[in-house]
């Protein structure tokens, strides 16, 4: 078990509801998962970001004022450790992924 884990496992022994810890578990792992790069795999947007480019840290302001306007877009980010297995879903045509990217470049 990790540091991160136990700290977890402390911190919801340690509340008194059941409720609470469960929201605390959650955010932790998610700050944990967000520590990771990710990957965006849809197609290049001009002047916003390429297709396959590594984010680390924050999303850059460009790319969320898109993804304001088509919020879809968020779905072809992905953590870089699933990025053979959606790479390859994004470029099976009649996918889930496949149909994301298309309406991104037609948009």
């Amino acid at each position: 078990m990790s540091k991160k884990d136990k700290a977890v496992v402390l911190a919801t022994e340690n509340e008194e509801t059941t409720a609470a810890p469960t929201v605390k578990a959650a955010t932790l792992k998610t700050a944990a998962k967000a520590a990771e790069p990710v990957v965006y795999l849809g197609p290049t947007i001009e002047r916003v970001i390429a297709h396959g480019t590594v984010i680390e840290g924050d999303i850059p302001a460009a790319l969320q004022t898109r993804i304001e306007k088509q919020p879809f877009i968020n779905g072809l980010i992905f953590p870089i450790s699933q990025y053979a297995v959606k790479a390859a879903e994004v470029g099976k045509k009649g996918s889930a992924l496949y149909n994301i990217a298309k309406a991104v470049t037609t948009n």
